[in-house]
């Protein structure tokens, strides 16, 4: 996918290549992210590679290369897809109540790493 999605998104594999955006939540057994993702993203398997994901990811398998971004929360999860097929009326109920709830808080930016560099010199160099 190299374009722009506006909504929800239930693929079985999905690819999000350089340049391609999804705004809203994704359910799919696999994920690759080289692009942008904001919203919630459910699926077994997650690999983010150069891709921003600005929001929550569930999975049960996750990647992320050194030049990928996250900023959300990631939570292993063995029925991570099963679980976002329940019907609303489980909902309801006490504890996925609360989880529901705990998805729509925002989390806080990530903070850069303070380690200072080992001698100043740019890399490559």
């Amino acid at each position: 996918m190299f374009g722009r999605i506006d909504g929800e998104l239930r693929a079985t594999e999905l690819v999000i290549g350089e340049g391609g955006e999804i705004e809203g939540n994704i359910l799919a057994e696999e994920v690759i992210v080289s692009g942008r993702v904001k919203g919630t993203i459910r699926a077994a398997y997650v690999r983010l590679q150069g891709g921003v994901v600005e929001g929550d990811i569930f999975h049960r398998t996750l990647a992320i290369d050194e030049n990928s971004l996250l900023e959300g929360m990631s939570r292993r999860m063995e029925n991570s897809i099963q679980r976002a097929a329940e019907p609303a009326s489980e909902l309801s109920s006490g504890a996925a109540a609360n989880e529901a709830h705990e998805k729509s808080v925002q989390s806080p930016p990530l903070i850069p790493s303070a380690v200072p560099s080992t001698n100043g010199a740019s890399p490559g160099h």
